[in-house]
């Protein structure tokens, strides 16, 4: 059986941060729908009108919004791996998540 912390490196093993900023409900333009032909075409039209902030750049804040991300993609995998409980809290080692591998109760 894999360790839990094998399984967790085994997870992350050529992840990538992809959260690009923080999104602001009112913009410059309130014109909807929008369109847009990609990631990198919403990125610029969502920052064109004013509804993508800059991620913070204050290390421990930047941490929070890289847990999360992370957070999301870990319990992504375990959803789909047999044998893996989930938990999620409001406070743990991986922002408030606890995985359990082996017998699921």
């Amino acid at each position: 059986m894999t360790s839990p912390l094998e399984w967790v490196r085994e997870q992350i093993d050529g992840w990538e941060q992809s959260a690009v900023g923080l999104f602001r409900e009112r913009g410059a333009s309130e014109q909807w729908p929008l369109e847009a032909d990609g990631p990198a075409d919403l990125k610029a039209r969502l920052l064109e009108r004013g509804h993508l902030l800059p991620l913070p750049t204050e290390p421990a804040a930047l941490a929070n919004v890289v847990e999360i991300e992370l957070r999301e993609h870990l319990v992504a995998a375990a959803s789909a791996a047999p044998g893996i409980a989930i938990r999620l809290g409001t406070a743990g080692a991986i922002a408030g998540a606890d995985f359990r591998l082996g017998a699921v109760p």
